[in-house]
């Protein structure tokens, strides 16, 4: 099982990169979002044990990705009744059942691959 300073360092890596790929420098990070630019940088170079979730958030809104991704790889408790992948597909790309389903199976692969890679 992975640690949360893992999880940290994960999280840092995945907000800097989702930060380059958007071009933004960290001032321009600040200004989307309204967390101090030593507060990014900080995050990024995972000097936080436990981010604050409400800058986490506004770090998500500002990065257009989704608060629960964040909020995984910080180490903290996401409800399990989140939906399902099912509705997500259908609305955001129209899949049909057979589209859902191999979307599903690609995913579980992928999971069980993860799994099988943290128990050794």
């Amino acid at each position: 099982m992975k640690s949360k300073l893992d999880s940290t360092a994960a999280l840092g890596k995945f907000i800097r990169t989702c930060r380059r790929a958007k071009g933004l420098s960290l001032a321009q990070a600040e200004r989307r979002s309204g967390v101090d630019l030593t507060y990014w940088s900080r995050l990024e170079r995972n000097e936080l044990r436990s981010p604050n979730p409400r800058h986490l958030s506004a770090v998500a809104s500002a990065l257009e990705v989704p608060y629960q991704e964040l909020f995984g790889l910080a180490g903290y408790y996401l409800p399990a009744d989140l939906p399902s992948l099912r509705p997500y597909l259908r609305a955001k790309y129209a899949l049909d059942s057979e589209g859902i389903a191999e979307v599903e199976r690609v995913f579980a692969a992928i999971r069980d691959r993860r799994i099988r890679r943290r128990s050794e």
